[in-house]
């Protein structure tokens, strides 16, 4: 659990990192009141702790691993030689390794690989649709928050997207877009984001912010 004093006059409370409990509290609160706070949200912290219990990736032979939303099975793969492989053929994923830190390795690996092709691709699709331009493309392993856009016009994604559906990779795409030109999230950005997400045909941007927030748990890797 991270706790953190700061300007405000309320407590807040939520997942952080897609396990780590964030709570952000008044600079001057008294202790009693956080664990007040927390005791009060017992219920709700159980319920997330025990979902992402339920959906972490667990690294081993026979089980199933998301890619775009689909669940595929992992199999195993006779091993011809020393290396340890990953191997996807469209219809399920094949290893020749049982040690859980590799495989683990070997899935975030293809995850940056598969998703600097498809975020590459579809953004600058979007952006030709748009008319819009960026500096950098970054794909990171961040764990906190989707994708990133800095005042130097550099936009960041975390590999973790490639889990989730394309029309919400592409709402992210088009989020970061937004960023562009409203460095905020004030009413004009979501006005923005609305009006790309119209023009390249996804779901309106109220229902992918439902949806990521609904489904984070069950991407993390």
């Amino acid at each position: 659990m991270k706790i953190i004093r700061e300007k405000r006059k309320t407590l807040s409370i939520r997942i952080w990192k897609w396990w780590e409990l964030l709570v952000k509290v008044p600079k001057k609160v008294s202790q009693k009141i956080i664990l007040d706070f927390l005791e009060k949200h017992k219920a709700w912290i159980s319920e997330k702790q025990n979902l992402f219990e339920e959906n972490s990736q667990k690294f081993e032979i026979w089980e199933k691993f998301l890619f775009f939303w689909e669940e595929f099975d992992l199999c195993e793969l006779e091993a011809k030689n020393d290396k340890n492989v990953l191997i996807f053929d469209s219809k399920k994923f094949f290893t020749n390794t049982k040690n859980p830190e590799i495989l683990r390795e070997l899935f975030i690996k293809f995850y940056k690989k598969e998703a600097k092709k498809y975020i590459s691709k579809k953004i600058s699709e979007i952006c030709e649709l748009l008319n819009l331009s960026f500096n950098k493309l970054k794909i990171t392993s961040a764990s906190s928050r989707w994708g990133s856009c800095n005042s130097k016009k550099n936009i960041s994604f975390s590999f973790r997207l490639i889990l989730a559906p394309k029309k919400s990779i592409d709402y992210v795409i088009v989020h970061e877009l937004a960023h562009l030109s409203e460095m905020n999230h004030s009413k004009a950005f979501w006005d923005l984001v609305q009006n790309y997400s119209d023009q390249i045909g996804i779901w309106s941007y109220k229902e992918n912010k439902k949806w990521l927030m609904q489904n984070h748990l069950k991407t993390n890797f």
